[in-house]
């Protein structure tokens, strides 16, 4: 039996042609699918690039708008704050001006109260004007009105106004209010009318020291005062120690 010969695979010269046009065909196809994605691929990164910057000018424009709206509200709180003081400041005026009337009726009161007719006058009327004084003194009271304490005090310039300096005997009275001559009133601690008042002023030399110097006996280093009149009764006890001795 005759061996038959096995089929020859090898390519015949015609077929490589048509294998390399396929591919070329293919590596073009590729490269156009590749060029293809790299422009879609950088028309992405625009688009992202322009939504970046868009982002950045919305939110600068947030920003801006922020700062306005606060700028705003500090601006309208300043305001009202301005228009609060401006309104406690004319409140303020308006009260003193008219609680400063009912301080003038007081003070005619208490000048009325001196005079000679006053003191003549019989004790029914008196207690009538006593009564009126009162209530007038009770209104200020009532409008926040309070009277400056001065006598007996020291002089104080935030609150009172020294009319006069008068001399005093008594060392303990010196720089005090001995005599008010007009009463002083504040409003919420603040003075609408400063007091006028009479400092006194000690003018006395001060008691000289005519006692002496004596030193302890010992490494103390105290010393001790005496007077004349103890060293004058302690000398004739040194001088009996002296004979003695």
């Amino acid at each position: 039996m005759a061996v038959e010969d096995p089929p020859n695979s090898a390519p015949q010269p015609g077929e490589a042609a048509p294998a390399a046009a396929e591919m070329q065909a293919l590596l073009e196809e590729t490269e156009t699918r590749a060029r293809l994605a790299e422009a879609k691929l950088e028309q992405a990164m625009a688009g992202y690039h322009a939504l970046r910057a868009e982002n950045e000018a919305l939110r600068a424009q947030i920003g801006d708008l922020h700062e306005k709206h606060r700028s705003a509200t500090q601006d309208i709180g300043a305001s009202l704050a301005r228009q609060k003081r401006a309104a406690a400041r004319e409140l303020q005026n308006e009260r003193e001006t008219i609680y400063a009337r009912y301080i003038e009726i007081l003070d005619n009161f208490d000048r009325a109260f001196d005079t000679v007719e006053a003191r003549a006058a019989s004790h029914s009327l008196m207690e009538g004007f006593i009564l009126v004084r009162n209530q007038v003194v009770q209104v200020l009271k009532d409008g926040g009105f309070d009277r400056v304490r001065t006598l007996g005090l020291p002089y104080d310039p935030n609150t009172s106004e020294a009319i006069q300096i008068e001399d005093v005997d008594d060392p303990t009275q010196d720089g005090l209010v001995i005599r008010e001559l007009v009463r002083g009133y504040r409003l919420d601690e603040h003075i609408v009318r400063a007091a006028r008042v009479v400092v006194g002023r000690c003018v006395a030399p001060p008691k000289e020291d005519s006692g002496e110097t004596v030193r302890i006996p010992g490494d103390t280093g105290e010393t001790l005062r005496v007077s004349e009149e103890k060293l004058e009764e302690a000398r004739p006890e040194e001088e009996d120690q002296a004979e003695n001795g």
